[in-house]
């Protein structure tokens, strides 16, 4: 291999790559990066078996193909700390060698053939979907899942579409709290499927997937294939059944409250100030035209915050984590948001027009 990339595409490339690299793997060839000749353009690539991710760099000038599997860490720190335009890449025996303008780097590589193959993009119908809409689906999901090992059907966000329908769902839950966002995509989708997509997978596409890109997104039984201009992304499904979550989310919440997030954030952290650890708790008072919110911890301190509120109802005091609170509120965005209550034991519900909303069960005394 010889070529010739532009620097800043190549690191770009790099770190959104590395991200997929477990340091901690036992099997050192997939704490490497594979580089090689494909397409016209310069791919990079990287796998963990459970998610495998492939960028193309564009910018590139090719003199020989080829291609050469080295160690992350060196080769990002080579690209990182490069001051130079365009860095030429080459293939001597079993090094790496990259050339800048005053430097030249010799990095120890392995055989192409050791690496593990990252399937292609199928071809055939697929969703799609723009880049914005992905990103402000996962980002406004993937907070509220299970990071508990033994819950392992939680430990991914659940996609979902059907046939002849644009609708594309996502939900993230740890049963303690649910977000349950509905969008669509740019044309009805080709299939009735659903997938839980691992949280590690997620972060990666919010690294690759630009706002302006079509992203399109081929669910199989096993895994999940999604594909922009310059990225290819396969990804193994979290095995398990999702829990029904539809039959959690009440329909009979008689106490309403319009409020705008920002407000109630503010609102909320102040009251939060002295809460802390697992036990951290915030009471919240409705009554005809008004909110208080109250904490206390014994060796903190006391808070207490009132102000208006557009609330009619009969008077509620309900409990709620903080932290799980302001999650919610924080993927709300600054726009009014509808807060549903029934009672102190039953969950409550926060919605941002008609297709977000956020579930989150109270703390209970005992």
């Amino acid at each position: 291999m010889n070529v010739s990339c532009s620097r800043a595409q190549l690191r770009e490339s790099l770190r959104i790559v590395a991200g997929v690299v477990d340091p901690r793997n036992i099997k050192p060839i997939l704490k490497d990066i594979h580089i090689r000749v494909a397409n016209d353009a310069l791919e990079v690539s990287a796998t963990d078996l459970e998610v495998g991710l492939k960028y193309l760099v564009r910018d590139v000038e090719i003199k020989k193909p080829g291609g050469i599997v080295v160690s992350a860490d060196v080769l990002q720190g080579i690209v990182n700390e490069s001051r130079d335009e365009r860095l030429t890449l080459q293939v001597e025996e079993s090094k790496l060698i990259l050339i800048g303008k005053g430097s030249r780097f010799s990095v120890v590589g392995a055989a192409e053939d050791e690496f593990p193959e990252i399937p292609d993009f199928p071809d055939g119908a697929a969703l799609e979907i723009e880049g914005a809409v992905l990103r402000e689906m996962i980002e406004k999901t993937v907070f509220a899942v299970s990071t508990e090992r033994q819950r392992y059907a939680l430990n991914g966000v659940l996609l979902s579409t059907k046939e002849k329908t644009s609708k594309i769902e996502m939900v993230g839950t740890d049963g303690h709290r649910l977000a349950v966002i509905r969008r669509k995509a740019n044309a009805a989708a080709p299939s009735t499927s659903s997938a839980i997509i691992s949280v590690k997978a997620l972060h990666q596409l919010q690294k690759m997937v630009g706002d302006d890109d079509i992203v399109r997104i081929s669910i199989h039984e096993r895994q999940v294939l999604i594909r922009t201009e310059n990225a290819v992304l396969v990804a193994q499904l979290v095995e398990g059944r999702f829990p029904a979550y539809k039959d959690v989310i009440p329909d009979d919440c008689d106490k309403k409250l319009e409020i705008v997030a920002e407000d109630l954030g503010n609102a909320v952290r102040q009251a939060a100030v002295v809460a802390a650890g697992e036990t951290a708790a915030v009471w919240i008072t409705l009554d005809k035209g008004a909110m208080t919110l109250e904490s206390s911890n014994p060796e903190r301190g006391e808070a207490r915050v009132e102000m208006e509120a557009k609330y009619e109802g009969e008077q509620i005091r309900i409990r709620f984590n903080p932290f799980f609170l302001l999650d919610g509120i924080k993927a709300m965005g600054k726009e009014a948001v509808r807060f549903e209550m029934k009672s102190a034991s039953h969950a409550a519900v926060m919605r941002a027009g008609a297709d977000y909303l956020y579930l989150l069960m109270p703390i209970v005394q005992e």
